[in-house]
């Protein structure tokens, strides 16, 4: 049984800039995208082995973790220098579920990393809603997308902003209006 999930990468119409913190929290922000019919595609296998096999297409980087590590890597703020999101988007699984069986989870995106469509969002977000679907946890458009961003921002220490998140979670063409407490519309 394979586990699949895309996320669409999207382009900015208006607003660009104000979904940063360091603007919203002060003015608030309202930004205009659009996703377009580019994916970043996330696919969870089970697996007999032990542990969690992490591989990105994309980048060629692979990581392991053997289940003896797993504890580590829930409680562990520090990641490993090479796929980061991977790492923090697994741990945060692990907060939700307590355990996740032995599998391996792989990514591919249509789009270059770096390519300005807001690529490692969407791998974000194809990594939660693979687990989601797997897991059956029951997560929200909108708890993925805050879910992300806590991951990339928080997590990871990832410059950006706020808005492409929602438009990886939510798709189509959207309108997103940031108050100063960071709430989104």
């Amino acid at each position: 049984m394979q586990i699949w999930s895309r996320a669409p990468l999207r382009i900015g119409l208006a607003g660009g800039g104000t979904d940063l913190k360091e603007f919203y929290s002060e003015f608030g922000g309202l930004v205009v995208n659009a996703t377009i019919d580019m994916y970043v595609y996330a696919r969870i296998t089970p697996t007999e082995e032990s542990g969690v096999h992490f591989v990105s297409h994309d980048t060629g980087e692979e990581s392991r973790l053997e289940y003896e590590e797993i504890d580590e890597v829930r409680e562990n703020l520090d990641f490993p220098e090479n796929m980061p999101l991977f790492f923090s988007a697994y741990r945060k699984i692990l907060s939700l579920t307590g355990d996740v069986q032995s599998h391996r989870l792989e990514t591919f995106s249509d789009s270059p990393v770096g390519s300005g469509l807001g690529t490692s969002s969407s791998l974000c977000v194809a990594i939660l809603k693979a687990y989601d679907e797997w897991l059956n946890i029951g997560l929200t458009k909108k708890m993925i997308a805050s879910m992300a961003y806590e991951i990339e921002r928080i997590d990871c220490g990832f410059e950006g902003g706020i808005q492409d998140q929602y438009a990886a979670s939510i798709g189509g063409l959207n309108r997103i209006e940031i108050s100063t407490n960071g709430d989104v519309k």
